[in-house]
C-alpha cells in the first residue's frame, strides 16, 4: 500500500514514515500544499494523511482539490 504523508512538520513525517515503512507499507511525505496536491495529481498513492496546517496550500484547500476532482 503506497502512503502519502503531507505534514508541515519533518519529524512528525520521518517518524510516521518510518513507522509505517517498517509495517511493509511504501510512503513519500511533502511538507507543503502545493506538493501534495501536485504528488495527488501524479496518482498511485492508495492512502492520503493529510495535515491541516500545511505551507503554501492549506490542508483544506487541499481536501477541497480532492473533493473536486475524485469523488
Amino acid at each position: 500500500m503506497n502512503v502519502l504523508l503531507a505534514f508541515p512538520d519533518e519529524d512528525v513525517a520521518y517518524n510516521l514514515k518510518s513507522f509505517l515503512e517498517e509495517n511493509d507499507f511504501e510512503c513519500s511525505c511533502v511538507n507543503s500544499g502545493k506538493n501534495a496536491q501536485l504528488k495527488i495529481y501524479k496518482g498511485g498513492h492508495d492512502v492520503i494523511c493529510l495535515g491541516l496546517d500545511l505551507q503554501n496550500h492549506s490542508g483544506l484547500i487541499v481536501l477541497r482539490y480532492l473533493l473536486m476532482n475524485f469523488s
